[in-house]
């Protein structure tokens, strides 16, 4: 898919949120759905991406050790748009887990490219666990 294609379908909602940003929230909510869903998939993930640190519901630390405990990871994609250290943010209090990592887009045009970065590198992250899953099945068949 061209850039310019990806960027058309990707949607980006900025306002609504009247300032407030509940990552805690957010993270609690993907949890629970995660937790109530009847089937067993190789890898749980949540994604999160904004634009602000938290400021409202439970705190981020809270939600992110449900999540670990229960082995679910959470990824985030900062925009730095108004924030330039929002991607330390993410890195230190939202992000957990094995493999996990933090992204970030310069601003909100950047946002649909940003993306695709994250998922190529999700993307190349699974290849090569599967990769590395594959390497260890035929070196105990030897």
């Amino acid at each position: 898919m061209a850039d310019e294609e990806f960027h058309h379908r990707t949607v980006l909602v900025t306002g609504g949120s009247r300032g407030l940003t509940a990552i805690g929230n957010a993270i609690r909510f993907c949890h629970a759905l995660m937790q109530a869903n009847r089937y067993e998939g190789i890898r749980k993930v949540i994604n999160v991406s904004g634009d602000g640190k938290a400021n409202d519901g439970i705190a981020p630390g809270v939600a992110r050790q449900l999540a670990n405990n229960d082995d679910i990871v959470v990824n985030g994609l900062a925009i730095l748009n108004e924030n330039p250290s929002l991607y330390r943010y993410y890195e230190m209090a939202v992000i957990v887990g094995p493999g996990a990592f933090a992204h970030q887009a310069r601003n909100y045009r950047d946002f649909p490219a940003a993306i695709k970065r994250k998922l190529l590198r999700e993307i190349a992250l699974l290849m090569s666990e599967d990769a590395s899953d594959q390497s260890l099945a035929v070196a105990s068949n030897q």
